[in-house]
């Protein structure tokens, strides 16, 4: 903590305890709506983007409610406000990977991307000084547009406005609600970033982590094995400084690294690997990493986890992340052609049959082949031995045996041997299998066969056989399908119903050119055994399975109050095995786990999720003993008819109904961290006002203020999404929406202190809040809007206020306009929102303009609302010391045209 943090943090302490006798709660209580404390947790935001992109430049650039972040070619942006996020491509390339461009430039020079971004006012500039870069065109493959070195976009829109003039960059720091921001790649496909806050944090972090097999993102075979490079990030809450690693976690932590966070936030490498270990394996480069975890070629399957602690400067965490187990296993040399094999990891005494002339293709293995090197031996009757490398390689005539060796980060390795057929005619027949599955269950075939040019295959029959492959029984007519008939051609099939060792033959019927149809068989075993669970966990919103929630970087984003849909999704068991049953369970950190609910099939759980947990939180399925946990992130999620206030934690939504019975859902628009107001029968109108404040360092509560400019029936919704709790408040048919100053609505355990999640009330920073409402150009401006003033109604209208507290202090209330009808003024803090007021034109009805005024504060407040174009005024108060009382005047200003 700074001194400047620690002596604001004892000037608000101190102006609580200053208060004695009657009335010290409530002055204190007032005391504390002045500072406006933000208690806020950490928060992660997903985003993918429309194709590739880099993360390039410095740090963030803060610019009211948005934060942006430089990419190659243009920038990440966040509404911090609303949890929004985004991406700009200022330029793009005719490339086909990255996205399209949003300015309609493409670069066709040697580019490498923009110089730099800047933000300030309502602008965000992107500027392009690369010569280089010059070279445009409008729209992909149009006419030349060259020189635009100045990109301006319209910051909250986005929308590309042309070449404008130099800015200088805002001079924020954080955003408005104090938190600062870092965007990072969730993977190394370029598409997938979160983004994710500091909070303001006034305790120890709650440890979280990510891991991501970087090497499966890119292939179809999304197993783990020996050799993959991973990336593992940390996600802890409340603003680590530092990272402690256990890279191979075995039920006791052992720490392996430890770092500051810029340094250990982010580790890619290659996972498993014991850096504690003898020898000690490097978990960057790989060196050693299959000695330091005991195994040897080839290496047998296995389950690991890792481990993290965090700390920042209120201490370390108190709990320990630990991974869900990944199983991982040994890579394979699988090459087209090679049948007759013994092994899985190290395959020996097999034929590898091809055509003359033709290649060895060992593309299909299995593992980080990325980085792997291939290298064969092709030996020969007499004469000296031939070496090659490459996945694909081409057989010298004579050759009769060969070996692959495949080296692959970490010491690991696969390989295969034996005799080499070169054949003479015009096909071969091959194709790939697992090794085993499960009884009964389903699994893929591609077909590996070589054929001449012009070689037609005519259809492929199957047969299980019991027993080892051997001399080919008669193989009866059943064809797969088409898809399967070409080559790299695949089709799905059903396993038999029995334990045991099995042959699949496949019999290729091929016409080769100027000869009759023939047959070639080819085979591979196949061992059947007995289904045992292994829970896949699945998340939907519709029982249908087609609406799946968002799933980054091994994690389930979802929202509270929201109904989901939960499947086991790994295979059914075979015909006569009866299902387990599914047990589900949220995981949380420091608290028991919360019984979700079961199912006795295969069937969907109907669940949601009552209380927020950003981070550290999992969802459990056990199925017949088995047990997957796999990590989620739930917040309040803001909508269109839903309010998320003081960093997620409280809900808020409102139902209106009018004297004719009609009746609707609040439409909800956020202001600042912990206000946001709701519009019911026009964007324009502004009917209500709430916020949710933090008392808890007061009186262990968090308060709930609201204000109104309707006399509809309301019915206003606050949740606790942390606990469960809601608050119910109404406001009856026919009256002026009466005051709601409820600072006992929620109460907490501490009395003294925030809970773990809150944070420090002098990390409140005093950053501008939303940008205000101007007159469209051409409108007549008789009213001038300034710090203090409103102009309201096609700035007819002029509005200021003036507040006074109980010991006397005054100033001038801050005004923030919303739409041309309605505006908001601060008194304390840009946060803390205290009135609202709307001037409706109401001359058709009653030939008059009627003034609504709404607030959510107990101090004395004077407004004035001067017509400009006749000079009339009219003052409303509001007395010290008793709520907010609304002001609904239907004849305020009797002066329409």
């Amino acid at each position: 903590m700074s001194y400047q943090e620690d002596s604001s943090r004892m000037n608000v302490l101190s102006r609580i305890g200053s208060f004695s006798g009657p009335g010290a709660l409530r002055k204190a209580l007032t005391a504390l709506a002045f500072v406006a404390p933000v208690f806020l947790q950490a928060q992660t935001i997903t985003f993918q983007t429309n194709g590739i992109v880099s993360l390039t430049g410095g740090p963030p650039i803060y610019n009211g409610q948005y934060v942006l972040k430089e990419t190659d070619f243009g920038f990440l942006w966040l509404n911090t406000a609303t949890l929004e996020p985004g991406h700009v491509q200022a330029e793009s390339k005719c490339n086909g990977y990255q996205p399209p461009s949003d300015s309609g430039l493409y670069v066709i020079g040697d580019c490498n991307g923009i110089t730099n971004i800047s933000s300030s006012g309502n602008v965000v500039l992107v500027r392009q000084f690369n010569g280089q870069c010059g070279a445009m065109t409008f729209g992909c493959g149009g006419p030349r547009d060259d020189g635009h070195s100045r990109l301006t976009f319209v910051l909250g829109t986005f929308n590309y406005i042309g070449d404008g003039g130099e800015i200088l960059d805002s001079n924020q720091t954080a955003d408005p609600q104090g938190r600062t921001w870092t965007a990072q790649p969730v993977d190394g496909g370029g598409r997938n970033f979160i983004w994710q806050s500091s909070g303001l944090p006034n305790v120890p972090p709650t440890a979280a982590a990510l891991g991501t097999n970087l090497s499966a993102a890119d292939r179809s075979d999304k197993s783990n094995y020996y050799g993959d490079k991973w990336q593992l990030q940390d996600t802890s809450s409340s603003g680590p400084t530092s990272v402690t690693w256990d890279f191979n976690y075995v039920g006791s932590f052992a720490a392996d690294e430890t770092g500051s966070k810029a340094a250990e936030g982010t580790v890619i490498g290659y996972f498993p690997c014991d850096p504690s270990s003898f020898p000690a394996g490097n978990i960057r480069s790989g060196a050693s990493c299959m000695q330091s975890l005991g195994l040897s070629n080839p290496p047998a399957t296995g389950n690991y986890r890792f481990a993290l602690r965090s700390a920042n400067s209120f201490g370390p965490s108190a709990n320990t992340f630990t991974s869900a187990a990944q199983q991982v296993a040994c890579p394979q040399a699988t090459i087209a052609g090679y049948s007759g094999f013994s092994g899985t990891c190290m395959k020996s005494g097999g034929t590898l049959s091809v055509l003359e002339g033709g290649n060895a293709d060992a593309s299909a293995s299995k593992g980080n082949l990325g980085e792997a090197s291939f290298s064969w031996t092709f030996s020969f009757p007499s004469g000296p031995a031939s070496f090659f490398s490459g996945q694909v390689v081409g057989v010298p005539n004579g050759a009769n045996g060969f070996a692959l060796a495949i080296a692959f980060p970490g010491g690991y390795q696969a390989g295969a041997s034996g005799a080499v057929a070169i054949t003479q005619t015009p096909f071969v027949a091959a194709f790939s299998a697992p090794g085993s599955v499960v009884r009964g269950t389903s699994f893929t075939l591609v077909n590996q066969m070589q054929k001449g040019p012009n070689t037609a295959v005519n259809s492929v029959d199957l047969l299980f056989n019991p027993g080892p492959c051997g001399s080919p029984p008669t193989i009866p007519p059943n064809p797969l399908p088409a898809s399967f008939l070409t080559s790299g051609g695949s089709t799905t099939v059903t396993a038999p119903n029995a334990v045991g060792n099995y042959c699949i033959y496949l019999k290729y019927t091929y016409t080769p050119p100027g000869s009759p149809p023939t047959t070639q068989i080819a085979s591979s075993p196949l061992a059947l055994t007995n289904w045992t669970p292994i829970p896949a966990v699945g998340v939907y919103r519709d029982a249908g399975r087609t609406q799946p929630v968002q799933f980054v970087g091994g994690t389930f984003y979802l929202a509270t109050g929201t109904p989901y849909y939960l499947f086991d999704e790994e295979p059914p068991p075979p015909s006569g095995v009866p299902y387990p049953g599914a047990q589900w369970t949220l995981v949380s950190p420091g608290s028991a786990d919360a019984a979700l609910g079961s199912t006795p099939g295969q069937t969907p759980l109907s669940a949601s999720f009552p209380t927020v947990c950003p981070s550290g939180c999992f969802l459990k399925v056990v199925v017949g003993g088995q047990t997957r946990q796999v990590p989620v992130s739930i917040t309040c999620v803001p909508d269109a008819t839903t309010l998320c206030v003081n960093s997620g934690r409280f809900q808020v939504q409102v139902v209106w109904t009018t004297t004719d019975l009609r009746s609707g859902a609040g439409q909800a628009v956020p202001l600042t961290g912990d206000t946001g107001y709701f519009w019911f029968f026009s964007p324009n109108n502004v009917e209500m006002i709430v916020k949710v404040v933090d008392g808890r360092a007061v009186n262990s509560a968090f308060w709930v203020f609201a204000g109104g400019l309707t006399d509809v029936d309301v019915v206003i919704t606050v949740r606790d999404t942390k606990t469960g709790a809601s608050k119910v408040y109404r406001n009856v048919q026919g009256t002026p929406f009466q005051p709601i100053q409820d600072t006992s609505a929620f109460v907490v355990a501490s009395s003294t202190a925030p809970d773990p999640e809150g944070a420090d009330p002098a990390g409140v920073t005093e950053a501008p809040g939303p940008a205000r409402w101007q007159a469209p150009p051409g409108e007549e401006v008789a009213c001038v809007s300034n710090a203090t003033t409103l102009c309201l109604n096609k700035s007819r209208f002029k509005v200021q206020t003036q507040w006074t507290t109980s010991d006397l202090r005054t100033g001038a209330g801050q005004a923030i306009g919303l739409t041309g009808e309605t505006g908001y003024f601060w008194f304390f803090s840009p946060n803390n929102v205290e009135m609202i007021l709307k001037v409706v034109d109401g001359c058709v009805f009653n030939s008059s303009y009627w003034v609504f005024t709404g607030g959510m504060t107990n101090v004395n407040v004077v407004t004035t609302i001067t017509d400009t174009q006749t000079g009339a005024v009219k003052t409303y108060t509001s007395a010290q010391g008793i709520a907010f009382q609304p002001v609904q005047d239907t004849v305020a200003f009797a002066t329409c045209p």
